[in-house]
């Protein structure tokens, strides 16, 4: 079963939860919630702009081609990889951001200095139109002298530089909490970061395809197949109130072999799976989790579009120099593992992806990023 942890969780208690099936549920603070909240508010402009890009691509549409270990941008539905049979949204890699124009950002209304972000509409968006992808940091109104309007402007990029900030200071702190418990504090930062400016991390929407419908064993519908994460972690926060039961179809492989709903989702959620990064580098003791999502046909409503499924997922991952060797850890002392640089490993994991996916092979290698 799979662990529910908290803000309070005794030490050691994170990687032995781990150990159990790769995966585990963090129930998260109320201020953390309503950062995620507001974040997924400000995206809706992205995803509608993400549904017209096949037909109507934009500035920061991600070609087809593309690298996806390094590409910020938005993709349509059935773009990039079969992994988006079902699915559209926004990426963003390596610390990098773009920004939306007012049109995309809604009809926001502005009071007492503050946006309110409950009239944001699901409106067409337009992006702002520039040669690169943009690196600097917004500061608040009050300290960059931009008036509130031009911060309303800039709700999108804004709150998704702070959204990746609140995560990733979480995902850090929980890569912490598994050195500290394998007497190797500080390790993950030190030897494989700066991470932050590594990772890589997106927000996507189901848009269920009937024409490519899949199903399982049980009849449920496949809607991302099955799969390990090419991370050290990776957090997923679904676009729900609070803390719900259930994960929407979100279903791990439990060490017996079964396939098991997450318990818990929500903005107060966050779950967290090993990647095959991690995997590698304990020599396998923490196993990779195996996840994926399936529905029941009838969740599934007659105009798929009426689908609701929104999720933000974050893998945190090393330097593209970090070599990946052993933790040197006493659990580990007698395990070997063959040391090479995470860059090296990722090309390795897309060339396999590639012919997979050109053979039409089952996917359940590791290769999610986008």
């Amino acid at each position: 079963m799979c662990t529910i942890l908290d803000e309070r969780r005794p030490p050691g208690a994170l990687l032995a939860a781990l150990q159990e099936d790769g995966v585990c549920v963090l129930q998260l603070s109320k201020s953390a919630g309503e950062q995620h909240a507001r974040a997924f508010r400000a995206c809706r402009g992205a995803l509608d702009l993400a549904s017209a890009a096949g037909e109507n691509p934009h500035p920061y549409t991600i070609p087809d081609g593309e690298a996806s270990a390094n590409c910020t941008g938005i993709h349509a539905a059935g773009s990039l990889s079969r992994y988006n049979i079902h699915r559209e949204g926004v990426v963003f890699s390596n610390n990098h951001f773009f920004p939306l124009d007012r049109q995309s950002s809604g009809d926001l209304t502005c009071a007492e200095g503050e946006c309110s972000e409950t009239d944001v509409k699901d409106t067409t968006a337009t992006l702002t139109a520039g040669p690169e992808v943009s690196e600097i940091t917004r500061a608040p109104a009050q300290a960059s002298g931009h008036s509130h309007e031009e911060d309303c402007e800039d709700l999108f990029e804004m709150e998704m530089r702070a959204l990746w900030d609140e995560v990733c200071a979480l995902g850090l702190t929980l890569l912490e909490d598994i050195s500290t418990a394998l007497d190797v504090s500080g390790y993950f930062e030190a030897e494989l970061g700066p991470i932050k400016e590594h990772s890589q991390w997106h927000i996507k929407r189901y848009r269920p395809d009937r024409r490519k419908f899949t199903t399982t064993c049980d009849r449920k519908v496949v809607l991302l197949p099955t799969h390990t994460d090419p991370s050290l972690i990776s957090i997923v926060i679904h676009d729900r109130p609070g803390q719900c039961s259930g994960a929407m179809g979100l279903e791990y492989l439990n060490n017996k072999g079964n396939w098991c709903e997450l318990p818990l989702s929500g903005h107060r959620v966050a779950t967290c799976f090993v990647g095959s990064i991690l995997n590698r580098i304990t020599g396998g003791t923490l196993t990779a989790a195996k996840h994926r999502v399936a529905v029941p046909p009838g969740d599934i409503p007659e105009h798929t579009c009426e689908f609701s499924r929104v999720v933000a997922t974050f893998f945190l991952r090393p330097a593209p120099t970090a070599m990946l060797r052993l933790i040197p850890a006493a659990a580990f002392a007698h395990l070997n593992v063959k040391e090479m640089s995470f860059l090296e490993w990722n090309l390795r994991v897309a060339k396999n992806y590639e012919k997979k996916r050109h053979k039409h092979a089952p996917l359940t290698q590791s290769f999610d990023a986008i």
